[in-house]
């Protein structure tokens, strides 16, 4: 069976519910619920993956309970979306959009982590180490950055929900002693 890590979120309870509000009434998993419920984020290894019977099983459970369904642009079971400039690689992307949208689910995107050259490696590569994945791109990549998300919002147009850089990651300035929430 897969493995998924359960998070809660603030996105509506199923496709076409709107937007989830502070204090209104949690999400029931059904179409046409309204308010914050639950949702989970899809890990290395999820529900497109691994046998034939447990993908169905998988499928068929997702489809059941219709949830906000969450993926990374990288790492967490996708791959480098940008490897070198200009050179895409939307391979584990697609295969994870096409199971939201087979589940029924109200998909959501994570706009983190980089890839390597934005970061100062080198084209071509990538470090899978949780510290490089989890560093930001330096200042002159940013709107590199903005770009590869443009392309991805608009190769989804289906996913109305994105999270930017979730958790701050690599963006603690330690000369200032804070996070960085400029950059």
């Amino acid at each position: 069976m897969a493995t998924m890590a359960l998070v809660a979120t603030t996105c509506s309870g199923g496709p076409g519910t709107g937007e989830g509000r502070p204090g209104s009434e949690p999400a029931r998993g059904k179409a046409g619920a309204r308010g914050p419920g639950w949702g989970f984020t899809h890990t290395q290894y999820s529900a497109d993956q691994g046998t034939e019977r447990g993908r169905k099983a998988a499928s068929a459970l997702l489809s059941g309970h219709p949830m906000p369904q969450n993926q990374h642009i990288m790492g967490w079971g996708a791959g480098n979306p940008e490897p070198s400039p200009g050179r895409y690689d939307f391979a584990d992307l697609d295969r994870r959009i096409a199971l939201m949208r087979k589940t029924g689910t109200a998909p959501v995107l994570t706009l983190c982590c980089a890839p390597d050259w934005m970061k100062g490696g080198e084209p071509g590569r990538a470090d899978w180490s949780q510290e490089s994945l989890e560093t930001a791109p330096t200042p002159e990549h940013y709107e590199d950055f903005a770009a590869l998300a443009g392309k991805i919002a608009r190769r989804y147009p289906q996913v109305r929900h994105f999270i930017v850089w979730n958790e701050f990651k690599g963006f603690y300035d330690d000369g200032k002693k804070r996070w960085n929430y400029e950059g």
